[in-house]
Protein backbone atom coordinates (compact mmCIF):
# COMPACT_ATOMS: atom_id res chain seq x y z
CA UNK A 1 0.00 0.00 0.00
CA UNK A 2 1.24 3.52 -1.12
CA UNK A 3 1.87 6.10 1.97
CA UNK A 4 -0.17 9.53 1.29
CA UNK A 5 2.49 12.08 1.59
CA UNK A 6 1.39 15.15 3.31
CA UNK A 7 1.32 18.81 2.37
CA UNK A 8 5.16 19.76 3.04
CA UNK A 9 6.42 15.61 2.12
CA UNK A 10 4.69 16.88 -1.08
CA UNK A 11 6.16 20.31 -1.42
CA UNK A 12 9.34 19.07 -0.55
CA UNK A 13 9.29 16.37 -3.42
CA UNK A 14 8.12 19.16 -6.13
CA UNK A 15 10.77 21.53 -4.93
CA UNK A 16 13.73 22.88 -6.86
CA UNK A 17 17.06 21.92 -5.63
CA UNK A 18 18.91 25.18 -5.26
CA UNK A 19 22.40 25.40 -3.45
CA UNK A 20 24.14 28.90 -2.05
CA UNK A 21 26.78 30.01 -0.41
CA UNK A 22 26.47 30.76 3.12
CA UNK A 23 29.43 31.97 3.96
CA UNK A 24 33.04 32.36 1.96
CA UNK A 25 31.92 35.44 -0.67
CA UNK A 26 33.41 38.01 -0.84
CA UNK A 27 36.05 37.24 1.29
CA UNK A 28 40.32 38.09 1.65
CA UNK A 29 43.04 35.87 1.83
CA UNK A 30 46.48 37.36 1.98
CA UNK A 31 49.40 35.77 1.45
CA UNK A 32 51.92 34.17 4.01
CA UNK A 33 48.36 33.03 5.93
CA UNK A 34 49.34 29.84 7.58
CA UNK A 35 45.13 29.13 7.51
CA UNK A 36 42.81 28.59 4.23
CA UNK A 37 40.10 29.98 3.26
CA UNK A 38 36.59 28.73 4.16
CA UNK A 39 33.07 28.47 1.82
CA UNK A 40 30.39 26.97 3.44
CA UNK A 41 27.40 26.06 1.09
CA UNK A 42 24.04 24.95 1.66
CA UNK A 43 21.42 23.12 0.11
CA UNK A 44 17.73 24.57 0.06
CA UNK A 45 15.76 21.19 0.86
CA UNK A 46 17.01 18.46 2.33
CA UNK A 47 20.21 19.86 3.15
CA UNK A 48 21.75 16.60 4.59
CA UNK A 49 22.29 15.87 1.01
CA UNK A 50 24.18 18.53 0.33
CA UNK A 51 27.64 16.58 0.50
CA UNK A 52 26.84 13.61 -1.09
CA UNK A 53 25.73 15.48 -4.55
CA UNK A 54 29.20 17.76 -4.08
CA UNK A 55 31.62 16.61 -7.28
CA UNK A 56 34.40 19.42 -6.66
CA UNK A 57 35.49 22.78 -7.21
CA UNK A 58 37.02 25.02 -10.06
CA UNK A 59 38.91 28.45 -8.95
CA UNK A 60 38.64 30.71 -12.01
CA UNK A 61 37.41 27.66 -14.47
CA UNK A 62 40.11 25.19 -13.56
CA UNK A 63 39.34 22.61 -11.26
CA UNK A 64 41.28 22.03 -8.12
CA UNK A 65 42.71 18.89 -7.30
CA UNK A 66 41.09 17.86 -4.00
CA UNK A 67 45.16 17.66 -2.78
CA UNK A 68 44.27 21.59 -2.84
CA UNK A 69 41.55 21.85 -0.15
CA UNK A 70 39.49 20.05 2.37
CA UNK A 71 35.80 19.24 2.13
CA UNK A 72 33.80 18.32 5.02
CA UNK A 73 29.95 17.50 5.17
CA UNK A 74 27.90 19.89 7.35
CA UNK A 75 25.98 21.46 4.31
CA UNK A 76 29.36 21.28 2.35
CA UNK A 77 32.51 23.02 4.08
CA UNK A 78 35.30 23.91 1.81
CA UNK A 79 39.25 24.96 2.91
CA UNK A 80 41.32 26.18 0.30
CA UNK A 81 44.70 25.42 1.78
CA UNK A 82 47.69 28.11 2.20
CA UNK A 83 49.64 26.35 -0.11
CA UNK A 84 47.43 26.27 -2.84
CA UNK A 85 45.89 30.04 -2.36
CA UNK A 86 49.71 31.40 -2.48
CA UNK A 87 50.24 29.99 -6.17
CA UNK A 88 47.01 32.27 -6.95
CA UNK A 89 47.85 35.98 -8.46
CA UNK A 90 46.87 38.92 -6.25
CA UNK A 91 43.40 39.75 -6.70
CA UNK A 92 40.00 38.74 -7.32
CA UNK A 93 39.04 35.39 -7.79
CA UNK A 94 35.96 33.38 -8.43
CA UNK A 95 35.62 29.62 -7.15
CA UNK A 96 32.77 27.49 -8.49
CA UNK A 97 31.43 24.67 -6.38
CA UNK A 98 29.75 21.83 -8.83
CA UNK A 99 27.18 19.33 -7.69
CA UNK A 100 25.72 16.76 -9.59
CA UNK A 101 21.75 17.32 -8.77
CA UNK A 102 21.51 20.98 -9.48
CA UNK A 103 23.37 24.17 -11.33
CA UNK A 104 26.57 24.88 -9.92
CA UNK A 105 27.57 27.82 -7.06
CA UNK A 106 30.10 30.72 -8.38
CA UNK A 107 31.04 33.17 -5.21
CA UNK A 108 34.40 35.80 -5.44
CA UNK A 109 37.29 35.80 -3.13
CA UNK A 110 40.25 37.72 -3.28
CA UNK A 111 44.14 37.00 -2.57
CA UNK A 112 46.12 40.24 -1.34
CA UNK A 113 49.54 40.98 -0.88
CA UNK A 114 50.54 40.66 3.11
CA UNK A 115 50.02 43.58 4.75
CA UNK A 116 47.25 44.96 2.23
CA UNK A 117 44.35 44.18 2.72
CA UNK A 118 40.62 45.64 1.33
CA UNK A 119 36.98 45.28 1.72
CA UNK A 120 35.33 42.59 0.56
CA UNK A 121 32.35 42.92 -1.77
CA UNK A 122 30.49 39.85 -1.78
CA UNK A 123 28.85 38.44 -5.16
CA UNK A 124 26.79 35.51 -5.83
CA UNK A 125 25.74 34.44 -9.36
CA UNK A 126 22.29 33.62 -9.14
CA UNK A 127 20.46 30.68 -10.41
CA UNK A 128 19.58 30.69 -14.39
CA UNK A 129 15.67 31.26 -13.80
CA UNK A 130 14.40 33.90 -11.81
CA UNK A 131 12.37 31.47 -9.94
CA UNK A 132 12.20 32.26 -5.89
CA UNK A 133 14.77 30.05 -4.61
CA UNK A 134 13.85 30.22 -1.09
CA UNK A 135 17.04 32.12 -0.08
CA UNK A 136 16.08 35.00 1.93
CA UNK A 137 17.80 38.35 1.53
CA UNK A 138 20.25 40.27 2.84
CA UNK A 139 19.96 41.89 6.38
CA UNK A 140 21.12 45.78 6.01
CA UNK A 141 19.56 47.13 9.19
CA UNK A 142 17.17 48.82 7.61
CA UNK A 143 13.97 47.19 7.66
CA UNK A 144 11.21 50.25 6.84
CA UNK A 145 8.77 50.14 4.24
CA UNK A 146 9.56 53.15 2.20
CA UNK A 147 6.16 52.58 0.73
CA UNK A 148 4.46 52.69 3.93
CA UNK A 149 6.50 55.76 5.29
CA UNK A 150 4.84 57.56 2.24
CA UNK A 151 1.64 56.71 2.28
CA UNK A 152 1.81 57.90 6.67
CA UNK A 153 3.09 61.34 5.23
CA UNK A 154 0.52 61.77 3.02
CA UNK A 155 -2.51 60.80 5.10
CA UNK A 156 -0.62 63.21 7.82
CA UNK A 157 -0.90 65.83 5.59
CA UNK A 158 -4.40 65.27 3.83
CA UNK A 159 -5.07 65.38 8.05
CA UNK A 160 -4.00 68.69 8.91
CA UNK A 161 -5.54 70.23 5.62
CA UNK A 162 -8.81 68.78 7.12
CA UNK A 163 -8.42 69.69 10.09
CA UNK A 164 -7.31 73.66 8.73
CA UNK A 165 -10.07 73.76 7.36
CA UNK A 166 -12.72 72.62 9.53
CA UNK A 167 -11.19 75.04 12.26
CA UNK A 168 -11.51 77.86 9.63
CA UNK A 169 -15.36 76.88 9.49
CA UNK A 170 -16.46 76.91 13.17
CA UNK A 171 -14.91 80.32 13.85
CA UNK A 172 -16.73 81.57 11.22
Amino acid sequence: MKKKLTDDEEALKNAKIVYSAIEGSGSNWEKGSSSGDKFVFKRNVNDYKTFSQFTGISVDQIKVDVSNYTAEAGSVIIVLKPEYLETLSVGKHTLTAMFTDAEDVTVEFEVTAKGKTTTPEATVTPPADNTNTGKKSVKTGDNMNVGMVVMIMIDTALAGIYLTFKRRKIKK
